[in-house]
């Protein structure tokens, strides 16, 4: 395979794995997993589909996530946004 062809759906795979990493760093502060967790349920409240979102099942820890027709939610909504952040924070001196 040409490597200077775009591969989405490795491109996905490797993005699921980072947010993957990250989701276990945060879990590790119990602070920044509060947080994750409240961002967790506003998600949930506010996509009723939000099954259906292959980054909703990094952070809720369900493991299904080929079947899924979305890959992130929008927007300040995005779990990889969110899980860079905290993530972000996690690692600030202080």
């Amino acid at each position: 395979m040409n490597p200077e062809i775009s591969n989405p759906e490795h491109e996905q795979a490797a993005k699921l794995a980072e947010m993957k990493a990250m989701h276990e760093q945060v879990c590790l502060d119990l602070d920044e997993y509060e947080k994750l967790v409240y961002f967790s349920q506003n998600i949930k409240a506010q996509y009723p589909d939000h099954d259906d979102y292959r980054t909703w099942h990094v952070i809720s820890g369900s493991g299904i996530i080929q079947s899924c027709s979305h890959f992130d939610f929008p927007g300040d909504d995005s779990v990889e946004k969110h899980l860079r952040e905290l993530t972000e924070e996690n690692n600030r001196p202080g």
